[in-house]
């Protein structure tokens, strides 16, 4: 139900409120929310830059962290007991000058398989094993995707050697 309200407001185009936001607080803010949630025992380690900042919606750039976390979370817990999901926040310099911050979610899941690397943002793709169920819609990297772009960034899930890791980055 949450996720599908989430569609409701990303799809209802209202406007982000955007303002300098440090993202490190919001990482860790979105972990620790994840980890008071989690029912299996996973490992979420965070890594953020101090200085790491974006123009952004904070409300929105807090949903899409959790969107991210939670999926990985899912990923891990569709292993079986225990994992690991690992949050890296960093500014990047990007070309020519400036900087931009990519934030990057690894998860010890068994990763996207290579006929749904094509498909990882679309609506009502399921992540991990199974198929779509209340537990898991298959909303959350399209709901990313959608959040990202209204942000102004973009999402890039790994190749095949990377299919454990989404990295987000903005400006």
């Amino acid at each position: 139900v949450k996720q599908l309200l989430d569609v409701g407001r990303v799809a209802g185009g209202s406007s982000p409120r955007f303002e300098s936001c440090a993202v490190g607080p919001i990482v860790e803010a979105a972990a620790a929310q994840v980890r008071t949630a989690t029912r299996t025992p996973v490992v979420i380690t965070v890594t953020a830059d101090a200085d790491a900042r974006v123009r952004a919606d904070p409300d929105l750039l807090l949903q899409v962290v959790l969107n991210l976390v939670t999926n990985a979370v899912h990923a891990t817990e569709a292993r079986g007991a225990g994992g690991r999901v690992t949050v890296r926040c960093e500014g990047v310099e990007r070309s020519p000058g400036g900087r931009s911050v990519r934030l990057t979610v690894e998860d010890s899941g068994r990763g996207a398989r290579a006929g749904e690397l094509d498909a990882i943002f679309s609506h009502l793709m399921p992540h991990g094993p199974g198929p779509r169920s209340a537990r898991n819609p298959g909303l959350g990297l399209s709901l990313v995707q959608a959040e990202v772009v209204r942000l102004g960034g973009h999402a890039r899930f790994g190749d095949l050697e990377e299919r454990h890791r989404l990295s987000v980055q903005w400006g």
